[in-house]
């Protein structure tokens, strides 16, 4: 005995044929007034279309760079605040190492300690660049595999922060040692020759 379609069939077979009705009718009714229409006309419509489509593509185009312009500029301010973020930092960095340099070298005549605030300050600009460097030192390592063209095989040369860092070091323990020359030497303290027990003794005996 064949099954009876169930009412839920039934139901969603109707729903198809509908569809398919409105759309067949759609289609009707749009070849009958297409049929109605001169090809002029017709042209007419379809160039409308076209232009509304156009406009269409041309709102969405807009649209997105509108947003594209508004992640850049995002983008932007958050490189600046970072950018002024790092410079704030490093200006506190800065006097933190030249207040602990005069601090070091207080004691200078004035005169003398006129000379040292230039060489303070360039101490204390380099020992920053310095660990900087430093930084990317550990990071990176001091030599890079280095070619001069595509074509041209690489080779294993000092990275030009190797270089700097090189550089500058040796300038820094210039400057330092400016500054430790800068401060007066002590007099040296006389040295006290204590005679012991024994000669003591003698020199009374001698003397008595």
């Amino acid at each position: 005995m064949t099954p009876l379609p169930s009412k839920g069939c039934d139901s969603l077979k109707k729903e198809k044929v509908v569809d398919f009705q409105k759309n067949a009718n759609q289609d009707s009714s749009d070849w009958e007034e297409r049929l109605r229409l001169s090809p002029d006309e017709i042209a007419e419509r379809e160039a409308s279309v076209q232009i509304k489509v156009e406009e269409a593509k041309r709102k969405q185009r807009l649209q997105e760079i509108d947003e594209e312009r508004e992640r850049r500029r995002q983008n932007e301010e958050a490189e600046r605040e970072r950018v002024e973020k790092e410079k704030k930092a490093k200006k506190r960095k800065l006097a933190a190492e030249e207040k602990r340099l005069r601090e070091s070298y207080k004691e200078l005549p004035p005169d003398l300690m006129r000379i040292a605030d230039g060489l303070i300050q360039r101490a204390a600009f380099m020992r920053m660049t310095l660990e900087i460097y430093e930084h990317d030192l550990d990071e990176n390592g001091y030599v890079e595999m280095f070619s001069q063209s595509k074509d041209a095989d690489p080779y294993e040369r000092v990275r030009p922060v190797a270089q700097l860092y090189s550089t500058m070091n040796a300038n820094y323990q210039k400057i330092i040692k400016q500054l430790a020359d800068l401060v007066p030497v002590a007099p040296p303290i006389p040295k006290v020759v204590e005679k012991d027990q024994f000669e003591d003794l003698l020199a009374r005996k001698t003397n008595g």
